[in-house]
Parts: structure tokens; C-alpha cells; sequence
């Protein structure tokens, strides 16, 4: 769970201002609660005192409506604070999980990320919001009952705590016996299919070596012991059964009733006080099942889903890159950066050789532009620095760090990449750019978009920053993905930009605003933009065509 909320930021839930109001409106309901019972009680005792008129019975039945008109508003209440509350937990959820996706680089994998949500997330929030909402007042509600109840009469109290307990035990009891009973059946019905499927398969042999009948013999005897296991089960679901039926109405009327009885002939209660006793003791018995039930729901359907969440993390956080070895982090503040290539030789899957020795050094602040021939190694060669291919041999450093010793965040932070198929999610423009940070501000984005090629999006609304993307980009055109990309490694504020054919879906005009763009960091970023377009390369101080390299 730990990791999770180190995931999802300390802002996962709701914050003060939200949780005061929702705990609030819970022990206004719990308050409400414990006063039905009273007014019972205090119905019964005039009746039995004959003492009730029409003016206390009239009070007895306003209060009740009141009651019950101050408990619907209260829930009408936290369900608009529960709704306010999944809203923002979504919203910080969402921001974070395409961050993630961003970091661990996604470009070449469908992204679907409505299926996370409405999954393993959305179990897990579920649960969470059960358990925010409800357990802790149900908790502080019990052990006012448990007061309440040793006020009225302790003996009667600890007797029923007794048998409470005993209840419970019993149940966890039938519980355990009929999981065991329930396993062995299975665990027979394999055996008899797998026996059958045998005397089915070997018939023709069995007949000849006269082994057919012992086989059937063995057939029988598993069937024999399978209908016996079977008999075994039903009876115990029925004792189980019988036996919540028991614990929800006999234990807790008969034995109330019995037992209590015997304290009002003694004179230790009255018919309103056992009355009363009762009615909170079947209150007590409620929340303790529903914190049964809470912790049987995890156990059952939430522990699943949180493997399956934590398995994800795992898989596509930084740790899924760093192994066992310790990776170091680096600060893009005041960094040596300069990326330099020592006889870098690259070979492929197809073990097609693409670099042979590749030589060069790129200082920090250089703009630098890659041309040469389809295949020559342009894309390989901006994947090595990345970090996402490795050298077959030779080094490849940045600064006095090695990719393969960055910590894999460290590393995203410090590179921004511009990719020829750009990674879009399914959502919306402004999720798109928030991928890189989740912190960044609606001022911060508009403002982006309006100075970097994303104009007509510079607006909040379905028209704007709100406009959807679908799967992949599909509701963008090519060169409204590109632009998207290219605005999103320009908010990532990196030292070291790579792009791989950053215009090349761009018309004329967005082509010459992504080059003013770039041209505006000479001396401030490193930049290396690979390209088959001159009019990209213009700004560049230097360019290298990679077949001579």
C-alpha cells in the first residue's frame, strides 16, 4: 500500500478541508444512529409506566422525523463530498500514471489507460473509499455501543460479548472445514475426470490384458468417494447457513432475551431497558460484521487487484530498469553534460553492423544536426543516448555519466525526446501535456501552446485543452501530434532535447515556428535534431552527415 501512495503522491485522496467535512457528516449519521434506540426506549418506558399521552407519543414520533429527515439530508451530503472527493482522487491519479508512462517511454505500445482505471485502480479506490468513509466512524460507533451497553447492565454485557465471540469462532470453524471439505471435492472430481479420460483412451488395451474391470472398479470407488465428499459439503453450507441465521437471530434474540429476562425478574432491568440493550446490541452485532466483511472483501477481491497494481508498478516504474545494481541520480542544475561518443559500434537483431566506430563529442549548448541515407543509423544513434539501446561495444557518456548509471527518471528529466510517431493517450490535450509534469499550471500550458505551434488549443474547453485525443492520436492530425510532442519536451525544461524528424508532418509555416522555437536555445540546451529537411537543419551550428561519422 506504501508504494502505491508513494506513487500517487500524498494528495491521492482528499484534502483537509474535504476529509474534516466527510468525517463530519459520518458522526452526525453515527450520532443519529445511537438516538433511535433511545427514542425506542423512551416510547417503551412511558408505555409500560403507563404514563404515555398524546403529547410525549406526538414528540417520540416528530423527533423520529426529524431524525430521519436530518440523516437523508447528511447522506445527500457526503454522496456530493464522495463525488467531489473521486473526482479530484481521478484527476491526481491519471496525472500521475501518464507521468509514469512518459518516464518509462511508451512510444511504440498502444496505451490504453482507461483500462487501468476502470480495473485494478478503481477496486482498489472502491475499497479505499469504504474504508475512508465509513470504518473509522463504524470503529468509534462500536465502542460507543459497547459503553452505551455497559452503562445499561455490564453483566448482560459480557455475556454477550461471550457469545458473540463463541459465534464467531464457530463460523470461523464451519468456515475453515468447509474450505477444506470444498478443496478435497475438487481435488476428487480431477481424479474421476482424469480417470475416466484414461479408461476412455486405454479401453482397447485394458480389454485385451483383462485390466478393463479393475480400472472401472477404481472408477467407481473415486465416484463413490466424490458423492460422499459432495454429501459432506452440502451439509456443512447448510450448518453454515443455519448457523448465520442463528447468529443473527437466535443469539442475538433468544439469548438476549433469555438472559435478560432473568435480570429484569431480578429486578437488574426493566422490559424499556432490555428493550433498549437489545436493539443496540443487534447495532453492535451489524458494524462488527461489516468490519468482518470489510477485511473478507480485501482478503477476497482487493489483495488481487493491489498485486496486480503493484506488479504494474514494478514493471514500469524505474525499478523495473535499475535491477539489482544501485542506479546513480543526477541533477540537470549546474551538470557537466556533454555527450560524448568513444568508438561507438552498434550491430542489430539482424546483426547488420550500423556504427563501427563510431567518434564524437557534442559540448554542452551545441545545436546539432544529423542527416545521411535511410538506414544509416540516425534514429539508432539518438536511442544510445537516451539510454534505450546499448553499444555493442564502445562508450557513450553524458557529462561524467554513463546512460546504463542514470536512474532512469533521472535520465528522462534530463533528455526530452521528440519521436516521429509521438506517444498520445487517450485523453485529453491538456492530460497529453501534463504527462511530462502533473504540477504544471493551466497558465503555464496555455501559454506554452500559444507560443509553440498549439495556438488553437490555448484555451480551456471540448475546443481546447480539453479536446479529446483517442487512442493513439486518432482525433489529431500528424502534424497536431507532432506539435503536441514538441510543446511537451519544450514544458519539460530539459538541458538535452532530441528530436527525430520533428517536422516532418508539418506544413511549411509550423515547420519555420518549430525552428524559431529551437533557434531561441542556442547556447541554453544541447540540441541534436535528425532530419531529411534543410530548411529543419538552418538553425543548427553544426551538421553531420552520419555516414562519414
Amino acid at each position: 500500500m506504501k508504494k502505491i501512495i508513494d506513487f500517487l503522491g500524498n494528495d491521492i485522496f482528499f484534502n483537509k478541508k474535504t476529509a474534516l467535512s466527510l468525517f463530519g457528516f459520518n458522526l452526525l449519521a453515527m450520532l443519529i444512529s445511537l438516538i433511535f434506540p433511545y427514542l425506542n426506549y423512551i416510547f417503551i418506558h412511558y408505555l409500560t409506566d403507563g404514563h404515555l399521552t398524546i403529547k410525549i407519543l406526538s414528540l417520540i414520533l416528530l423527533g423520529l422525523v426529524a431524525l430521519l429527515s436530518i440523516q437523508s439530508g447528511i447522506n445527500y451530503l457526503s454522496q456530493i463530498v464522495m463525488v467531489r472527493i473521486e473526482k479530484k482522487y481521478h484527476q491526481s491519479l491519471r496525472k500521475r500514471l501518464l507521468n509514469q508512462l512518459y518516464l518509462t517511454d511508451y512510444d511504440k505500445k498502444s496505451i490504453d489507460i482507461n483500462y487501468l482505471l476502470s480495473r485494478d485502480i478503481l477496486a482498489v479506490d472502491n475499497w479505499l473509499e469504504k474504508i475512508l468513509s465509513r470504518l473509522f466512524i463504524e470503529c468509534l460507533e462500536l465502542i460507543c455501543i459497547l459503553f452505551l451497553l455497559f452503562k445499561i447492565q455490564p453483566k448482560l454485557t459480557v455475556v454477550s460479548i461471550i457469545i458473540s465471540f463463541t459465534s464467531f469462532l464457530l463460523l470461523k470453524m464451519v468456515s475453515q472445514k468447509l474450505s477444506k471439505v470444498g478443496e478435497a471435492y475438487r481435488n476428487l472430481d480431477k481424479e474421476a475426470q482424469k480417470s475416466e479420460l484414461d479408461i476412455l483412451d486405454n479401453y482397447a488395451e485394458l480389454k485385451i490384458s483383462h485390466l478393463q474391470s479393475e480400472f472401472i472398479d477404481k472408477q467407481n470407488s473415486i465416484w463413490e468417494r466424490q458423492n460422499h465428499a459432495f454429501a459432506k459439503l452440502k451439509k456443512i453450507e447448510l450448518f453454515f447457513t443455519i448457523q448465520n441465521a442463528t447468529d443473527k437471530f437466535l443469539l442475538e434474540l433468544m439469548f438476549i432475551y433469555l438472559i435478560g429476562g432473568y435480570f429484569v425478574l431480578n429486578g437488574q432491568l426493566n422490559i424499556a431497558e432490555l428493550i433498549l440493550f437489545s436493539n443496540y446490541y443487534i447495532l453492535c452485532n451489524g458494524l462488527i460484521n461489516n468490519i468482518r466483511n470489510y477485511l473478507i472483501d480485501y482478503r477476497a477481491n482487493i489483495a488481487p487487484y493491489l498485486k496486480d497494481l503493484i506488479d504494474y508498478l514494478d514493471a514500469n516504474s524505474q525499478m523495473a530498469f535499475s535491477g539489482i545494481e544501485e542506479k546513480a541520480t543526477i541533477s540537470k542544475a549546474g551538470a557537466d553534460l556533454d555527450i560524448i561518443l568513444s568508438n561507438v559500434a552498434y550491430k542489430n537483431a539482424l546483426n547488420k553492423e550500423i556504427f563501427k566506430s563510431a567518434n564524437l563529442k557534442i559540448p554542452f549548448g551545441q545545436s546539432i544536426g544529423i542527416y545521411g541515407s535511410s538506414g544509416s543509423g540516425k534514429s539508432t544513434l539518438l536511442n544510445i543516448i537516451r539510454g534505450k539501446l546499448s553499444p555493442t561495444s564502445g562508450k557513450l557518456s553524458i557529462g561524467n555519466w554513463y546512460p546504463s548509471e542514470i536512474d532512469p527518471d533521472s535520465l528522462a528529466k534530463i533528455i526530452s525526446y521528440v519521436s516521429q510517431e509521438p506517444l498520445i493517450v487517450d485523453g485529453t490535450i491538456k492530460e497529453n501535456l501534463l504527462m511530462i509534469n502533473p504540477n504544471f499550471s493551466d497558465e503555464e500550458i496555455i501559454n506554452a501552446c500559444r507560443q509553440r505551434g498549439l495556438g488553437k488549443y490555448a484555451k480551456e474547453g471540448p475546443d481546447g485543452l480539453q479536446k479529446k485525443t483517442g487512442k493513439n492520436g486518432k482525433f489529431l492530425s500528424g502534424g497536431e501530434k507532432q506539435r503536441l510532442s514538441f510543446v511537451r519536451a519544450i514544458l519539460s525544461d530539459s538541458p538535452i532535447m532530441l528530436l527525430d524528424e520533428p517536422t516532418a508532418a508539418l506544413d511549411k509555416d509550423n515547420e519555420k515556428l518549430i525552428v524559431n522555437n529551437l533557434s531561441s536555445y542556442a547556447g541554453k540546451k544541447t540540441i541534436i535534431v535528425v532530419s531529411h529537411r534543410k530548411d529543419t537543419l538552418q538553425f543548427v551550428e553544426h551538421k553531420i552527415n552520419l555516414e562519414l561519422l
